[in-house]
C-alpha cells in the first residue's frame, strides 16, 4: 500500500460519515453552528457545506451535520477550504454533545491545535489530519477519554509538522484506553524503540490500527508491543529503525497489513511472519544485509512492494506473489535467501 496515496475521511474501521437526521434541531444548536460559520475563514467558492448553512433550513439537514434527538453529535468539515478563525470559535467548544469532529484537509496556517478541545468530553472520533496545524500537540487531547479514533496525521512534505515533546507520546495516550485507531503519521515523536513501544502497550490494549509513518521513531522494536493483540494494521514506514524485523510479529494473530518500507531494516525477513497470515506487506527500499541481490551491473535491486496473500510455504511461493512496483529483482536465489527453501 505504500505506493498509493490515500485520503482517509472516515476512520478505517469505524465510520461516522452517514448523515443522520433525528428530530428538529434545537434552537441553541443552530445558533452555535451559525456562530461557528461566521467565525471561520473559508473560501465560499470552494466550500460544499458551510456555504449552504443558513437559518432557512433546520440545522440537522445541513451537509456535514449529524444530529440525534435535535442535538448536534457530528460535525464533518473535511476539505472545506478553511484557513483560520478556529481560535475565535468558542461556539464549537460549546457543542457539548459532539461525538464526531473532522476538520481534516483544511489549512489552519500552522496554528496550534486549540486546547479548548478538552471541553468536548463526549468526543469519540477526532480527525485533524492534514489540516495545517503545527507545533506541540496539546495535552488537552489526552483528556478526551472517550476517543476511539484519533487521526492527527500529516503528509510527508509538510515542513512544519506537529510534534510530541511535552506532552510526549506516553502522556498523550495514557488516558485513551478506549482507542481503537491511532494515526500520527508525520508527527515528530522522536522516541527510541523501548519508549514508544512501551507507551503504546501500557495504555492502548484495544488498538487495532497503529499508523506511525515518518514519525521520527528509532529502533529497536520492543517486545512489549505484543500486548496489543488486536492490531490488524501496523504502519511504521519512513522511520530510522535500523533494526532486524522481530520474529514476534508472527504472534500478531490478527495482523493483515504491515508497512515497513524505508526503515533501514537489516538481516533477513522472518519466514514465520508469512505463515498462515492473510497479509499485505510493504518493505521497499530496505537494504537487507543478507537479502540484497546484486544484478550484473553491480546495482542493488530492491523490492518496492509485494503483496502476500495467504502465503503457504508448502506450495511454490511464486504462485502467491503479486509484484506491484518496479524496479524489481526477484529470482529463485533471492527467494531462497529471503525465505529459505520454497519447496520444503
Amino acid at each position: 500500500m505504500s505506493s498509493f496515496f490515500w485520503m482517509p475521511i472516515c476512520p478505517l474501521f469505524l465510520s461516522f460519515c452517514t448523515i443522520v437526521v433525528s428530530g428538529q434541531c434545537f434552537g441553541n444548536q443552530q445558533s452555535l453552528l451559525l456562530q461557528l460559520k461566521n467565525n471561520l475563514i473559508f473560501d465560499s467558492a470552494l466550500s460544499a457545506k458551510l456555504v449552504h448553512w443558513n437559518q432557512s433550513a433546520d440545522c440537522c439537514s445541513w451537509e456535514g451535520v449529524t444530529c440525534e434527538e435535535g442535538r448536534v453529535i457530528g460535525l464533518d468539515l473535511t476539505n472545506e477550504s478553511i484557513s483560520g478563525g478556529l481560535e475565535y470559535s468558542s461556539s464549537l467548544f460549546s457543542l457539548q454533545h459532539l461525538q464526531n469532529l473532522s476538520l481534516g484537509y483544511n489549512n489552519f496556517n500552522k496554528s496550534q491545535i486549540p486546547s479548548e478541545l478538552d471541553k468536548l468530553m463526549n468526543l469519540r472520533f477526532l480527525n485533524l489530519s492534514n489540516a495545517g496545524f503545527a507545533g506541540q500537540i496539546p495535552i488537552a487531547i489526552s483528556h478526551l477519554r472517550s476517543l476511539v479514533s484519533l487521526d492527527l496525521s500529516t503528509s510527508y512534505f509538510v515542513k512544519t509538522p506537529l510534534k510530541l515533546e511535552n506532552p510526549n507520546l506516553n502522556t498523550l495516550v495514557q488516558n485513551l484506553s478506549e482507542l481503537i485507531e491511532l494515526l500520527l503519521d508525520g508527527v515528530n515523536i522522536s522516541a527510541q524503540g523501548n519508549e514508544w513501544c512501551r507507551a503504546l502497550s501500557s495504555s492502548l490494549l484495544n488498538l487495532r490500527v497503529l499508523s506511525l509513518s515518518n514519525s521520527y521513531l528509532s529502533g529497536p522494536i520492543d517486545s512489549t508491543l505484543l500486548k496489543l493483540q488486536s492490531l490488524s494494521i501496523i504502519r511504521l514506514d519512513n522511520n530510522n529503525l535500523f533494526t532486524p524485523i522481530p520474529e514476534f510479529f508472527a504472534n500478531f494473530t490478527k495482523l493483515m497489513s504491515l508497512r515497513l518500507s524505508f526503515c533501514g531494516l537489516i538481516g533477513t525477513f522472518p519466514r514465520k511472519i508469512f505463515q498462515d497470515h492473510l497479509l499485505a506487506i510493504s518493505w521497499g527500499k530496505n537494504f537487507h544485509r543478507r537479502q540484497a541481490h546484486r544484478n550484473k551491473d553491480g546495482g542493488i535491486g530492491c523490492i518496492l512492494e509485494i503483496l502476500f496473500v495467504l502465503l503457504k510455504f508448502q506450495t511454490m511461493l511464486l504462485d502467491h506473489v503479486y509484484l506491484v512496483s518496479i524496479p524489481l529483482v526477484l529470482d529463485q536465489d533471492f527467494l531462497v535467501n529471503a525465505f529459505g527453501s520454497v519447496d520444503d
